[in-house]
């Protein structure tokens, strides 16, 4: 069996940078860490979402104060969880994003 590689640009606005990167087990989605820092050093955390052209899909990113530790998909590919480093924990299904506070629970 060949292997065939492909670069795909993901271009991001400014200087955002990215950390880390999941692909969904059944969809052509990915999941990815980005961040940004401004003018005045506040960091800005989010997790954006790309199709297998590398292109960003709009309007489905999810933006927090706290650099995601962890995520990944569900191994059916259809939830992605998200756990950020103020013990938030994401769980986002079809780009619709439940939250849930871990410190409740703990």
């Amino acid at each position: 069996m060949a292997s065939h590689f492909t670069t795909s640009a993901c271009r991001l606005d400014g200087d955002a940078f990215v950390s880390h990167l999941a692909w969904s087990k059944m969809d052509s989605i990915a999941a990815m860490t980005a961040s940004t820092i401004d003018d005045d050093d506040k960091e800005t955390h989010q997790i954006m979402f790309i199709n297998n052209e590398g292109q960003t899909i709009q309007n489905s990113s999810i933006t927090h104060d706290y650099e995601a530790n962890v995520f990944d998909w569900q191994p059916n590919g259809r939830v992605l969880a998200i756990g950020w480093a103020d013990g938030t924990l994401h769980s986002i299904q079809r780009l619709v994003v439940v939250r849930i506070n871990l410190g409740t629970y703990l």
